[in-house]
């Protein structure tokens, strides 16, 4: 007979008692969400942390790991369900490692996140609430929360495979095109994804009926061996233009015409068109989630598609980072633009650019625009983004930014970057999840800009940099969260940060 726990009966022992006891079977409520999107349930004050919970419900856990200050916990039944639940519309999302509130109401998503990014600036950054302007966070109307993504990463899989005699690797399993499976290493196959495009769902039918039809391996990361490893596919809405990649284990794809046909009638079928497919050839294991190759070449098509955002034209390698969220970019970089607010007398450095989207979409009102990006094929479509739109006011610089703008900022280099740098009144910064490097902060507070906009997407390193910047002659007015990601745990937020006069 299992053994179970309420949370009344845990109330009135000891706190010095252990608490849990690992295969436990205990009852509570969740009463919060983590910032990895994982339910919180407490009894006598402990924490415990469950997969899958929703505000409000109280559920039934088997513990499944104890630490001393808090324990994980497995659901195993939900006895009394949440305002706040609803049925997924994904059939798999119970398993896919995608979607982190697939059964969370959308505006019960968007109160979470904001309290994410308020918590974060107060708790981690030192601010008093009274401090600065926390905006509302801005979320997607409604009925446009799902098919949001113009890019999705595949991994394909067939659950290993085996090698034959003559050297034929055989397939132990179906073709499987999706996720990883949350926590495992498995491919949960997906054919239809709900915060993908649709066209996504086309390539990825389109690719497995390829495979299967002509038995073609998929890579087996135990063995190191099989063809096919990754997918990439990216979609533009305004120009309805469609590019996948394909992440190889060798040299090319066996009848890969026949597959590009097969893609092209999928895609158009849908109402786009397939204008590059690329290959990039990758034979070692996955280090620091780097999928690609060395390089990056075209099988068929161009090497690049075109998007447009707030009346620019944006040309879009395989490598390049640009935003997923096309009507919530517009409206984040709305944002970024009016606290800029760029005057032909404003000198802006924007770091971390990408290929040029924020810079770009402030080049107009700004005297120049000088950017720096480390990734090769993003500072390509960078300086032809500016050409196409015809800019003559901002320059791109390849370079990782902790390395380009110290130096710049010391006055090593060339003599006319050297000057924009130092005569730059505003920074923006847009840097990865890990957020800057303390060389980038110093070199940022050399420059000494009278006002910086971070855009973040990850309010921990977000508030853990504005503490720096306001312990050094810098104050916080004004933070904005925006839901770029419906259904996952994670937030994109702005903040203003200006030099204190």
């Amino acid at each position: 007979m299992e053994k179970q726990v309420t949370e009344n009966k845990r109330n009135s022992e000891s706190v010095d008692i252990p608490l849990f006891m690992r295969g436990e079977i205990v009852e509570t409520t969740i009463v919060d969400i983590s910032h990895q999107g994982k339910g919180i349930g407490k009894i006598n004050g402990f924490p415990i942390f469950i997969d899958g919970g929703v505000i409000d419900d109280k559920v039934k856990i088997e513990i499944t790991k104890v630490k001393k200050n808090f324990a994980f916990g497995k659901l195993m039944e939900v006895l009394e369900k949440s305002e706040f639940r609803i049925k997924p519309a994904c059939e798999i999302s119970q398993v896919c490692g995608g979607c982190d509130f697939m059964e969370t109401r959308y505006d019960k998503q968007l109160e979470i996140k904001e309290n994410f990014v308020k918590n974060s600036i107060m708790r981690i950054g030192g601010f008093a609430e009274g401090d600065f302007k926390f905006n509302s966070i801005v979320g997607l109307p409604k009925g446009d929360e799902l098919y949001y993504r113009n890019k999705a990463t595949l991994e394909i899989s067939t659950g290993g495979n085996r090698l034959k005699k003559g050297g034929t690797i055989e397939n132990l399993e179906e073709v499987k095109i999706g996720f990883k499976a949350r926590g495992t290493h498995k491919v949960v196959h997906c054919d239809k994804c709900y915060i993908q495009h649709p066209v996504v769902s086309a390539v990825i039918k389109a690719t497995k009926n390829f495979m299967d039809e002509d038995n073609i391996s998929a890579w087996d990361e135990k063995w190191a061996q099989g063809l096919m490893r990754h997918m990439i596919v990216r979609v533009s809405e305004s120009s309805k233009e469609v590019m996948v990649i394909f992440i190889i284990n060798g040299k090319g794809i066996p009848n890969g015409e026949k597959l590009i046909s097969i893609m092209d009638e999928a895609v158009y079928a849908e109402g786009y068109f397939l204008e590059s497919v690329c290959v990039s050839t990758k034979k070692d294991k996955v280090k620091n989630g780097e999928i690609y190759g060395k390089k990056v070449e075209v099988y068929a098509g161009k090497p690049v598609i075109y998007d447009e955002m707030m009346g620019m034209k944006f040309e879009v390698s395989s490598r390049s980072f640009y935003q997923v969220n096309p009507k919530m970019t517009e409206k984040l970089y709305s944002k970024v633009k009016e606290l800029v607010g760029a005057t032909e007398n404003d000198v802006i450095l924007d770091l971390y650019c990408g290929v040029g989207s924020i810079g770009i979409c402030c080049a107009t009102s700004a005297k120049y625009i000088l950017g720096i990006e480390r990734v090769h094929d993003a500072i390509v479509d960078a300086n032809r983004n500016a050409v196409i739109n015809n800019l003559v006011n901002i320059r791109f610089l390849e370079g990782k930014a902790e390395e380009v703008l110290p130096m710049l900022a010391a006055g090593h280099g060339d003599s006319d970057l050297v000057k924009l740098v130092q005569n730059a009144n505003t920074v923006i910064l847009d840097p990865p999840r890990a957020g800057c490097e303390k060389s980038l902060i110093d070199s940022v507070l050399k420059v000494s800009p009278e006002k910086i906009v971070y855009v973040s997407c990850d309010p921990a390193t977000l508030a853990r940099d504005l503490k720096i910047f306001a312990e050094n002659g810098y104050e916080l007015v004004e933070v904005s969260p925006f839901d770029m990601f419906p259904w996952s745990v994670h937030v994109e937020c702005i903040a203003l940060i200006q030099r204190v006069k």
